[in-house]
């Protein structure tokens, strides 16, 4: 049978000398080394990268989706606002109501619009990072933000509109 050395602490000497002879020390510590070798290997069993891969990517989607939701609702209330405060021309109005309306937006359209909400976009990037949003990873959250942001502004520049149009007709009668 092979030899293996292991060195153990100059303070435990005294009592590994005050056992040696009613203790097998090669038997406990080949079961120690099997335990721990098998936990490692259950470990390792368990944890199946493939699936703890797969795991990881479900939860985080799923907190970002939940994340985002909460993202877009905030963001809709800051749209809606900054029309109220009259904080854009009506031309600016009628690009982001037509911008809240496609389905996809070229980089110039993102720009325009990070660039209309100023403040506000810098506001929802620290909503994200408050809710632990990865933002170097997907960015499902900032799209979500900023199609709310979009939408909040159309829905207050619809009632902008209603409410001129309605005055528009009691002027005419």
């Amino acid at each position: 049978m092979p030899k293996l050395a292991i060195y153990v602490p100059k303070s435990d000497m005294k009592q590994i000398e005050r056992w040696r002879k009613k203790i097998n020390f090669s038997r406990v510590f080949m079961r120690a080394l099997m335990t721990e070798i098998r936990e490692r290997e259950q470990a390792e069993k368990s944890s199946e990268p493939d699936r703890l891969t797969q795991a990881v990517a479900h939860y985080r989607q799923q907190l970002s989706e939940e994340g985002s939701e909460q993202l877009h609702d905030r963001a809709f209330e800051m749209g809606f606002a900054a029309v109220l405060d009259c904080r854009f021309s009506a031309d600016v109005l009628r690009r982001i109501s037509k911008l809240s309306e496609q389905d996809e937006w070229a980089e110039a359209d993102w720009t325009f619009l990070c660039e209309m909400a100023e403040g506000d976009h810098q506001k929802l990037l620290e909503r994200a990072e408050q809710a632990s949003l990865d933002s170097s990873g997907s960015t499902i959250w900032e799209t979500a933000a900023m199609r709310g942001y979009a939408k909040g502004i159309q829905q207050g520049w619809q009632q902008v509109c209603d409410q001129l149009e309605d005055e528009a007709k009691v002027h005419r009668r």
